[in-house]
């Protein structure tokens, strides 16, 4: 049986270990509880942030991070990531990640905060 040529990289990347090489891991494997658990500790979120209706500082960043990554990374649906958050529904995340690049560009320490959650996760925007 002959292999094709076109599949050598995809056969390489596969065989290289993925503790030495953890970013050549396209494949994203999380949950969106393992990503609550990284904000926690990464960037002191509230752990109760998607359980509280509450519009202070914390919890309204880390909400807005947890929707970006929820829809972007993890592809969920809005409906569906709306539905984790305790008085949310899908246009509250439509706000929650178009918030968040603003938000992102031009607060540092925030953008700080998201850079090692990402890092953590193994995520590029």
């Amino acid at each position: 049986m002959m292999i094709s040529p076109y599949s050598y990289p995809i056969l390489k990347h596969f065989m290289l270990d993925k503790e030495k090489y953890p970013y050549l891991d396209n494949y994203r494997n999380f949950t969106p509880d393992d990503v609550v658990d990284v904000m926690i500790k990464e960037m002191n979120a509230p752990a109760d942030f998607r359980k509280v209706k509450s519009r202070r500082r914390e919890y309204a960043e880390a909400k807005k991070l947890y929707c970006k990554i929820c829809v972007f990374q993890l592809k969920m649906r809005l409906r569906d990531v709306g539905d984790t958050i305790y008085g949310y529904d899908h246009s509250d995340v439509i706000h929650a990640h178009q918030t968040f690049d603003t938000l992102y560009q031009t607060d540092d320490l925030y953008m700080n905060k998201c850079n090692r959650v990402f890092r953590r996760l193994n995520i590029t925007l």
